[in-house]
């Protein structure tokens, strides 16, 4: 089985946490690293990019809200309960 876009994800129930990656400094700038992780809400980041968007993109879509950097680590989990219910195409008609 493999799950390359996020309505695939969606449908197999995953949860997504992310992490900044940030370490602490780029070159001579050094500061304090940061530690920020949360779980990201699978049903509003689907409505956000579209079934379609692939897995492989989204940590670089991803930027962190404490100290703005774009190194974001993201890690999918299954979830412990049952796959949700076939999600329909938008494109059906």
């Amino acid at each position: 089985m493999t799950v390359e876009t996020l309505g695939e994800a969606w449908q197999h129930g995953w949860r997504l946490h992310v992490k900044c990656n940030s370490g602490k400094g780029d070159g001579l700038k050094k500061h304090r690293e940061c530690t920020f992780s949360a779980e990201l809400d699978m049903d509003t980041l689907l409505m956000a990019k579209g079934p379609s968007f692939p897995l492989s993109r989204l940590g670089e879509r991803l930027w962190c809200p404490r100290c703005r950097q774009t190194r974001m680590v993201v890690m999918f989990s299954p979830d412990e309960g049952r796959p949700r219910v076939a999600m329909r195409s938008p494109y059906v008609v």
